[in-house]
């Protein structure tokens, strides 16, 4: 699964180049997340769910950032 995931998350790297200028930062968001998720699992998948954990809220707590600049 975790193979699976992160052949996924290759397959969207394009995805913003390939988008409008206005959609750009929505679909840079969307591999970003998606990325995270990967390595939340592939941690998760070795039961270290303590960095699963750790993975998704430093990418929530930069999101945060972002939303606030």
């Amino acid at each position: 699964m975790t193979d699976a995931t992160h052949a996924y998350v290759e397959k969207l790297k394009p995805l913003p180049d390939l988008a409008k200028l206005e959609d750009r930062e929505f679909f840079e968001y969307v591999v970003a997340q998606e990325q995270v998720q990967a390595h939340a699992l592939t941690h998760a998948v070795g039961e270290r769910y303590d960095l699963a954990a750790f993975t998704i809220n430093e990418f929530l707590a930069s999101q945060m950032i972002k939303d606030r600049e």
